[in-house]
């Protein structure tokens, strides 16, 4: 039920039905995958409290196959053949290694002759088999495991796919949908500002409005980037037009100064985040290749220019100056998977022509890190499907990620210039030295005055 919805909301581009296998003669197929009516794959289903290991993987892989030796129709095309294993009660370390680097793992077992023995131990056990034990198709099986797909998907896996599905999860489970204190506060809050109750429970609005609202017309310019207060036009018109000139210039240096503190920070955060919520979780247990991990930062990168470019030009000028605004995610996922996959093809040919060496000590860190992602990649094909395999593993974590960032950045920033005044002022005084409380760092904290 999982996939078949899966399949109706466009989460799965290769397959557009999938069929339930059920009673005997599945052949080692618990669900079969089509697309345009044509096999695709097949899910296999390992319903086991412990851990699946290499070897009941590799085996259930070889008797499926030999299954296809005897009946074609059920593997029509290998190459576009993905074979999804299904394991609640996850992997074994080993196992994993084959499902994370299948084309060089499978030729060591190929190499060492475990593939072979598979296939003659198979051919022992089941009676369905035995026609072929005169003449094994080894070889065949050989050819045939490296052409098709092989995905993993453990217990976690498949719950995050669950939970996103509500009907699938309200079949199998008694779902109640209830209203947190928080929404019902917010939208109380918010009938509640449409009569202008916040401009009386707010104090930052009622500083701002104590502030400005006795200054007469005559004493407010609006000059776009900057409101200013309590300086008369008559002032600006004696202004030097250098001295006003120089006066934009100051205010705006704030402005982009602050944009570009902004930018370093969100680059902080994406890079702490990635490392918190993919590298440790999955790169560091082998759920995805290194190589498709090169994808999150660019990404996340690429999402949060529209915030990180709010106010920096007119709406009309947006779009061309910043042409990944009107991208969707998978656009982007697409443009950024096609440009790492060219560089790659590039630095595989011995082509470095795009890539800068500031020294020869930085010319080895690179081509040293460059090797590191391509570990168990022969080539820019497998390569691309290592990317097909992990970004859907990557996708919901990355857009979560950039949910949350996002939510830390308004996209309407304002500076707000005030004065002494409120040293006069007891609780906003208080208030000010709230603030600076709240941003000091806590290993600052802790230090002795001085």
């Amino acid at each position: 039920m999982l996939m078949k919805k899966e399949i109706a909301s466009g989460k799965h581009t290769d397959f557009d039905d999938v069929a339930l296998m059920q009673g005997v003669g599945e052949r080692g197929r618990d669900c079969v995958l089509y697309s345009e009516s044509e096999v695709r794959g097949l899910i296999q289903c390992k319903k086991l409290s412990t851990r699946l290991t290499r070897p009941a993987l590799l085996r259930e892989i070889v008797k499926f196959l030999i299954h296809a030796c005897l009946d074609s129709s059920i593997l029509p095309a290998p190459e576009r053949f993905s074979y999804l294993v299904f394991a609640p009660g996850d992997f074994t370390g080993e196992a994993i290694d084959l499902l994370h680097s299948f084309p060089a793992q499978i030729d060591i077992e190929i190499g060492n002759g475990t593939v072979a023995r598979y296939v003659h131990d198979a051919l022992e056990e089941f009676e369905s088999f035995r026609p072929l034990l005169a003449n094994p198709p080894t070889e065949r099986i050989r050819d045939l495991v490296k052409r098709i797909r092989i995905v993993g998907f453990n217990g976690l896996d498949l719950s995050d796919r669950v939970n996103t599905e509500p009907e699938v999860l309200s079949s199998f489970f008694t779902v109640r949908t209830i209203v947190s204190i928080e929404e019902a506060d917010s939208v109380l809050r918010k009938a509640l500002d449409d009569h202008g109750l916040k401009l009386l429970t707010d104090e930052h609005l009622r500083d701002i409005k104590d502030r400005i609202s006795d200054i007469p017309p005559e004493q407010r310019v609006s000059m776009g980037f900057v409101d200013l207060y309590g300086f008369s036009i008559d002032f600006f018109k004696a202004l030097d037009p250098s001295a006003l000139k120089e006066l934009v210039a100051a205010i705006f240096k704030v402005r982009t100064t602050l944009d570009g503190l902004l930018i370093a920070h969100i680059a902080d955060e994406i890079n702490k985040r990635i490392f918190r919520e993919i590298t440790i979780p999955l790169l560091r247990t082998m759920k995805v290749h290194p190589y498709s991990v090169q994808l999150a930062a660019p990404y996340l990168h690429t999402r949060l220019v529209a915030v990180t470019a709010a106010g920096v030009t007119t709406a009309a000028l947006k779009s061309k100056l910043f042409p990944e605004i009107v991208k969707t995610p998978e656009q982007v996922i697409s443009d950024l998977s096609q440009r790492l996959l060219a560089t790659s093809a590039r630095i595989l040919a011995g082509d470095y022509s795009e890539v800068i060496f500031a020294t020869e000590s930085d010319r080895e860190l690179k081509l040293t890190l460059f090797k590191h992602t391509h570990e168990g990649l022969k080539d820019v094909e497998a390569a691309e499907t290592r990317l097909k395999i992990d970004i859907p593993i990557l996708r919901p974590i990355l857009d979560q990620l950039e949910k949350d960032i996002k939510a830390t950045i308004s996209p309407t920033r304002t500076v707000m210039i005030g004065d002494s005044s409120f040293f006069d002022d007891k609780a906003k005084l208080a208030r000010v030295a709230q603030s600076l409380r709240d941003i000091t760092p806590c290993s600052q904290k802790n230090q002795p005055s001085k």
